[in-house]
């Protein structure tokens, strides 16, 4: 209710602001002989009489608009700022205006020849905005790169994952790439020459109408010429080699283009190493479990795609994008096992062989339509089908051994469909939007526990949303309604919700330097297919692992204070943080008698209790323009309680992250480090996988050589445990040999020709990224 009413008394302060006096005006600049809308122009308004303390500062928007608010009766100074373009002084006077809005002239940068011959860094080159920043780059960057992605290493807090070669962030978390809106990838990246980026838009907090939680970096680009690029990224190593041929073709208002990539993890030697004790109490009888196993994993994930666009600039956008993904993923594992019962000891071996083949194709259409200058709707079309086929063998043998074989075949039809609308009235930005999602799983399985099982599950969401976002003197502001009702159902349950979903952002530029904000977002988070579903799977003696059909949706609460810095060489950014979150999912232990026996069963539950709070910061340090130095690290408390008379457990936990680079002329020197930490997931503490590797490169041309050491100096170790009130107590040591100082050697081709221009701008998308995968554990 208090959030309802704040956004009631903003809208109502949002409407009054529009009868106070406004200066608008358009800012354009000349590419290619055509006059083209400038955005990210600073736009600074002085006192005429007094030119030393500017009295309003704002940028232009895409479309090279700007508006400066509330502004009192007098004789004033516009002074209009774009790197690599001469700024212009424009003197106004409102001392006699006889309305509340003053339209300016479009404005017209002329291009600054001395700056753009020269070899210079300036001191700021990004500007924040409520949910964004917002990056431009100095023509020593751009020269010094060789494609987009290359240039995009410039902002803070983004490296290149050398162990998938993907634009990633720096605290490991989940990035969405987009060009010009469109969700893309980085062979897509790396096929725009780094001189057609105009700005990169970097959003830690999403639009509404993005279907993602996490971050997204939307590289806005110059019309691209028309013609062929391609990029063919190639490495070979000793536990992955990928392959990644992507070419494209632009002809007029037409955009074709081809890509393929392919993942091999390889079946090495070298195996994994697991020791695991399970304790616990069956029928009144205690039993000890422990066993040392050696597993391998090896297989390849293969895509294909084609996307064709056609695209009229400022009228329409048409994009369809077909695609098919296959993959294989094989798993072996061989165990020593001392099952003890009371006082008697069983030695025991174990095996299991698991083999997964899946199919997804997929379609995706896009359409978008403009409505006048500032209004326009938006429609996407999303479907895939996901049909695995997956055979598990496994068996211990001893006095108390077993064997079991298991066929699973199951499918996943998604649709999803959208309808989004947006506009713009002065400085504020309304859209509004429906969302329908709909999945239908069949599952067949057969095993020791059924000879055929069909399970049917429907998942269905309809989700409604309106947003708008502008400025208010110097608070900016976004202000997001949603209603979202749910429907998942199984053969044995039926969960319907309705879900209210606002999200509340505030921001303050303290001055060019500092920036505060504060976020309230809440969001839901679907079970997945194997959560929710009745098979059951025996994956050790007295051990089953099923779902649970009565699983409900867990609801997050999310708030954020976060301060930013940035200047010169150095860019902070500070996180403080709660989150609470309302049916937390978590797996459990349980006894239940099956079959007439009694088996412990693992399975998904909603939890009576679970939040954490806490700080992250990540700071990122140029010294030496070749030289990156970046740091992430977090300091935060996870409180869990599965049941409402359970033990509630608390734990603080401390993630680090270093990262470091290197650039000389054309060699490059990379090193990351994610040190070991731990986190609370339900029952267990578990240990985090280390990430390190040091790549040496070396450019020439159109071509790229890297040589990649992955974990250099330290052992891929971590361990997991349960938590004192579990009825099973489990722990876990994991040294995974295939990953230590290993080798890959990768070789990079990207060119492109020229001839006439084209631009794509798309700003919605879908996707679904439940494949519908059992996990055997």
């Amino acid at each position: 209710m208090k959030i309802f009413t704040l956004f009631l008394v903003l809208s109502v302060f949002v409407t009054v602001c529009y009868s106070q006096i406004q200066i608008k005006g358009n800012v354009q600049v000349i590419e290619n002989g055509e006059k083209c809308p400038a955005s990210n122009v600073s736009v600074v308004l002085y006192k005429t009489s007094d030119s030393a303390e500017y009295y309003a500062l704002t940028t232009s928007d895409n479309n090279g608009d700007f508006i400066i608010n509330n502004v009192d009766r007098g004789v004033y100074t516009i002074s209009l700022s774009l790197l690599g373009y001469k700024t212009r002084s424009i003197e106004i006077n409102i001392v006699d205006i006889s309305d509340n809005l003053l339209a300016l002239d479009d404005i017209v940068l002329e291009d600054n020849i001395e700056l753009l011959s020269e070899v210079l860094v300036i001191a700021k080159q990004s500007s924040q905005n409520i949910d964004n920043k917002s990056f431009t780059f100095s023509r020593e960057q751009i020269d010094a790169s060789k494609e987009a992605r290359d240039l995009i290493l410039n902002i803070p807090h983004l490296i290149i994952d050398k162990t998938s070669n993907s634009l990633a962030s720096s605290d490991g978390g989940s990035l969405l790439i987009l060009i010009n809106g469109v969700k893309s990838n980085n062979s897509e990246l790396k096929l725009i020459p780094a001189h057609k980026v105009k700005r990169v838009e970097y959003y830690d907090i999403p639009p509404i109408e993005y279907n993602t939680s996490g971050k997204i970096i939307n590289i806005i680009t110059k019309e691209l010429d028309s013609g062929w690029a391609g990029d063919f990224y190639l490495i070979g190593g000793q536990f992955f080699s990928m392959f990644t041929p992507y070419l494209s073709y632009i002809n007029g208002k037409n955009k074709f283009t081809l890509g393929y990539d392919l993942h091999i993890s390889h079946k090495r030697d070298v195996k994994d190493n697991y020791e695991d004790s399970y304790n616990y109490n069956l029928n009144g009888t205690n039993y000890n479990y422990l066993y040392k196993k050696e597993d391998q994993n090896w297989g390849n994930q293969q895509g294909i795609s084609f996307s064709y666009s056609n695209v009229k600039n400022g009228n329409y956008i048409f994009q369809t994008k077909i695609g098919l993904g296959l993959t294989r993923n094989n798993n072996n594992e061989s165990k020593d096992i001392a099952l003890s019962i009371a006082n008697f000891t069983d030695k025991q071996t174990g095996l299991l062989t698991n083999r997964v083949k899946s199919v997804a194709p997929s379609i995706d259409i896009y359409y978008s339509k403009k409505i006048g200058k500032n209004s326009e709707i938006k429609a996407n079309l999303y479907s895939v089908l996901f049909k695995n086929d997956q055979k598990v063998y496994s068996e211990e043998k001893g006095l108390n051994g077993f064997e079991d074989r298991m066929a699973l075949e199951s499918e996943k039809k998604t649709i999803i469909a959208e309808l989004n609308y947006s506009t713009k009235i002065g400085s504020h930005r309304l859209s509004a939007g429906y969302r329908s999602h709909f999945s239908l799983v069949d599952n067949k399985l057969s095993n020791s526990f059924t000879s055929s099982d069909d399970a049917d599950i429907y998942l269905r969401d309809n989700y409604f949303f309106g947003e708008t976002s502008g400025r208010i003197s110097g608070l900016t502001y976004r202000m997001s309604i949603g209603a979202k009702f749910i429907n998942n159902s199984t053969e044995s349950s039926d969960y319907n919700k309705f879900l209210f979903t606002p999200i509340m952002v505030l921001g303050y530029k303290i001055n060019n330097d500092n920036y505060i904000r504060f976020t309230y977002r809440p969001y839901t988070k679907n079970p997945d297919i194997q959560q929710l579903s009745d098979n059951m799977i025996l994956i050790m003696n007295n051990f089953l692992q099923t779902g649970n059909a009565d699983l409900k949706n867990s609801f997050t609460h999310d708030l954020k204070l976060n301060y930013n810095y940035s200047k010169n060489i150095l860019d902070v950014d500070v996180n403080i943080f709660y989150e609470n979150v309302n049916n937390y999912i978590f797996d459990n232990f349980s006894q239940n008698t099956i079959n007439n026996n009694q088996y412990i069963v693992i399975s998904s539950n909603n939890a009576a209790m679970y939040y954490n709070y806490g700080v992250a910061a990540n700071i990122s340090l140029r010294p030496l323009k070749n030289i990156s130095l970046g740091c992430n690290f977090m300091s935060y408390k996870q409180i869990f309680q599965a049941l409402d008379e359970s033990e509630k457990i608390s734990k603080w936990f401390y993630p680090v992250t270093l990262y470091a680079s290197y650039q000389y002329k054309n060699f490059s020197l990379d090193y990351y480090q994610k040190l070991s930490s731990k986190y609370l997931e339900g029952m267990y503490i578990m240990g985090t996988e280390k990430v390190s590797y040091l790549s040496a490169g070396y450019s020439i041309k159109d071509w790229s050589f890297q040589l990649n050491y992955y974990f250099p100096f330290a052992k891929n170790i971590f361990s997991n445990y349960t938590l004192g009130n579990s009825i099973v107590e489990n722990n876990t040591a994991v040294r995974l040999k295939s990953k230590e100082k290993t080798i890959g050697i990768s070789v990079s081709w990207n060119f492109s020709t020229s001839r006439e221009q084209y631009k794509l701008s798309r700003s919605i998308y879908n996707e679904d990224i439940d494949n519908g995968f059992f996990n055997v554990k």
